[in-house]
């Protein structure tokens, strides 16, 4: 029954093409009916010495009615065509639409190997789900057509020799009713041996280092072998049940042939069956075998589409982690001058800020960004590099409020508690760090402020408003992440950086590449930030491909930055420089890292110790150092840390 209601709500928006099928196919159908009727005429037209005006009219009917029913039978299987094409763009873009606003629950839930089956194989126009739902359906309805019209015909000429042909019928419905549930069950098998290849393809390919650091080809190779083995028996499972059902539709029928050749023969040689008559039965039966062969598709392809669609309806019933209140209130986020200026460049570096550029300034570095991003030689880029430096800073968004965790506690549906009651305020152009143990809860308190998940107590606010009242739009753009590994796209890195957000200029591409420390190396890249780097970065190394998603983070001007253990890939060099650089571009802007990095510890405005979901400790590196607490044994450990890996870099 939901499989019913799925393809209704499909056809319900295409109501204008659904009817034009229809007709197409009903009137296909009579068209194909009618051919062997006027063959009748002519023929006997013919052995009864009929008129020379009689039998050119016949003649002339089948010429015409041959013709339209080619053009309309061609016309028919084009629409058809080119709306499997249409429903398989729109199905997968409907269930990536979906599937895109999940939480992290959906995909804990389902592999990434089965989703990509579900939105590749099980969507496929190759006699899957929209072939289905268009030609499969009305496939159907011409072939059902075509035998109601030849059955009417056919009672009309001998009802007699009709019930003798359609003798074979009832043996289909018992074939059908005997094997659909074999039908769906191996098609249902067959959908999860593909999900369970592509899964392992996926793992394989995307941990392709791990394997051969490991030297784990074979076993890979192996393990490969045997999902495939498990898919090819499926594939041939659900080949032997399909095809001895779709055969045993068309060729059952054709006994219905005998029959007629027999008894209608029969009736010819005494003379109670003309002759015409009975080649007009040969032709309507075998016309009618391959509508009974299309019936028995439709048997076995509805089948395999009600898995599929079941498949679909699986992910369509995760509702959105993450939903936004009816009416969403929006930040704006602007870019202006350090408070105590008056929009004058002077006036904004008196105040302490960064100046603000003059028109001329502005033309200056545009005309600088534009060779820059395709800048390809070391000279060359090593001068424009200096050009850049040497302009003034642009300032960040204008993020002047505070953000505020007032009790926010989290647990997770298994019911363990990973934050409790956690507070504490960031004012703008602090810096943040936290610091925890493994499994303290520190990734969670900053992928709480983008709402990757909501608290389930307290609440968490921006300018004195809780961010669950924001849009998810203007909550994420203020917010630049930075995850523990740098995830990378299979583009150019300045699409990398610009990440499809159309606020972001060349302008800014360069001046965040600038911050991250990733411009001193672009003389290495051959196309500059034009340059196109492989899947998750691969063609990169780890330094750059930290430093590219740092840009990424930096370049939208975000209000709020968070690092979550993202620097632990840089130098101590490089990253002293990275601070420096995004006090100096991004004064106002919040700033939270996730790090046991001793000097990093040590810039931080407030520092926050996490236990078991909770704050144990907060203040200032000094003041932690002094207490000889928690944060004095990972300080500890951190500087140990440090000076192993400047030993062993040495």
């Amino acid at each position: 029954m939901r499989t019913m209601k799925w393809l209704f709500e499909i056809w319900r928006k295409k109501k204008r093409l659904a009817a034009f099928l229809v007709v197409m196919s009903v009137l296909n159908a009579a068209l194909a009916v009618a051919y062997p009727y006027f063959l009748r005429a002519v023929i006997d037209g013919i052995t009864s010495r009929a008129s020379s005006e009689f039998i050119a009219r016949n003649i002339l009917y089948l010429i015409a009615v041959g013709f339209v029913n080619f053009v309309a039978y061609s016309f028919m299987m084009g629409t058809r065509a080119w709306t499997n094409i249409r429903l398989e763009r729109d199905l997968r873009q409907r269930m990536f639409e979906h599937i895109i606003r999940l939480g992290r629950g959906f995909f804990q839930k389902f592999r990434t190997g089965d989703i990509v089956t579900r939105l590749t194989d099980d969507l496929s126009t190759d006699m899957k789900l929209p072939w289905f739902v268009c030609s499969g359906i009305f496939r159907t309805v011409e072939a059902l057509c075509m035998i109601v019209f030849g059955l009417a015909v056919m009672i009309r000429l001998n009802p007699t020799l009709t019930l003798a042909a359609v003798g074979p019928l009832p043996i289909l419905i018992v074939i059908f009713m005997a094997t659909a549930s074999a039908v769906e069950s191996r098609y249902e098998r067959l959908q999860r041996r593909i999900s369970d290849v592509n899964d392992h393809m996926e793992a394989c390919f995307s941990g392709i280092r791990v394997v051969k650091a490991y030297g784990r080809e074979r076993s890979q190779q192996k393990s490969f072998h045997e999902v495939m083995a498990r898919r090819r028996k499926a594939e041939i499972d659900a080949v032997k049940v399909g095809t001895i059902v779709q055969s045993m539709y068309g060729y059952i029928w054709q006994f219905g042939v005998v029959i007629v050749l027999l008894v209608g023969g029969k009736m010819a040689m005494d003379g109670t069956l003309s002759l015409g008559t009975l080649v007009a039965f040969d032709a309507y039966v075998l016309m009618l075998v391959f509508p009974m062969y299309d019936i028995g598709t439709f048997f076995v392809m509805g089948k395999r589409a009600g898995v599929s669609i079941r498949r679909m309806n699986g992910m369509e019933d995760v509702e959105p982690e993450i939903t936004e209140v009816p009416s969403p209130k929006t930040l704006a986020l602007m870019h202006v001058a350090p408070e105590g200026a008056d929009g004058g460049a002077a006036d904004g570096a008196a105040a302490g800020g960064p100046a603000v550029p003059t028109d001329a300034e502005q033309q200056q570095e545009a005309a600088t960004t534009k060779g820059l991003v395709a800048a390809g030689t070391a000279p060359e880029a090593a001068r424009r590099v200096a050009a850049l430096s040497a302009m003034p800073a642009v300032p960040a968004p204008a993020f002047r409020g505070v953000l505020r965790f007032e009790d926010v506690s989290l647990v997770y549906p298994s019911g363990r508690k990973v934050l409790d009651r956690v507070s504490f305020e960031v004012k703008p152009g602090e810096m943040v760090a936290l610091v925890g143990r493994v499994g303290s809860g520190k990734s969670s308190v900053v992928n709480l402020i983008p709402r990757l998940i909501d608290p389930t107590g307290g609440r968490i606010m921006l300018n004195g408003t809780a961010a669950n009242e924001l849009s998810l739009d203007s909550l994420r753009r203020l917010v630049g992440c930075v995850p523990q590994e740098a995830l990378l796209f299979s583009d150019t890195i300045e699409n990398n950086i610009k990440f499809h957000r159309d606020w972001v200029t060349d302008d800014d591409v360069v001046r965040a590449a600038e911050v991250a420390r990733l411009m001193q190396e672009i003389y290495v890249f051959p196309d500059g930030l034009k340059t196109k780097i492989g899947q998750r970065g691969v063609t990169i190394s780890g330094g750059q491909k930290q430093r590219v998603a740092l840009a990424r983070a930096l370049a939208g001007r975000p209000g709020i930055l968070i690092l979550d253990d993202c620097t632990a890939s840089l130098d101590a060099q490089t990253e002293a420089a990275l601070w420096d650089g995004l006090r100096q571009v991004f004064p106002t802007c919040i700033t939270l890292i996730v790090s046991h990095r001793a000097a990093t510890l040590e810039k931080a405005n407030q520092i926050l110790v996490l236990e078991h979901g909770a704050i144990v400790e907060r203040g200032t590196h000094d003041e932690l150092v002094e207490k000889r607490g928690v944060y004095h044994t990972l300080y500890e450990l951190g500087k140990l840390e440090d000076e192993v890996g400047r030993d062993w870099g040495q």
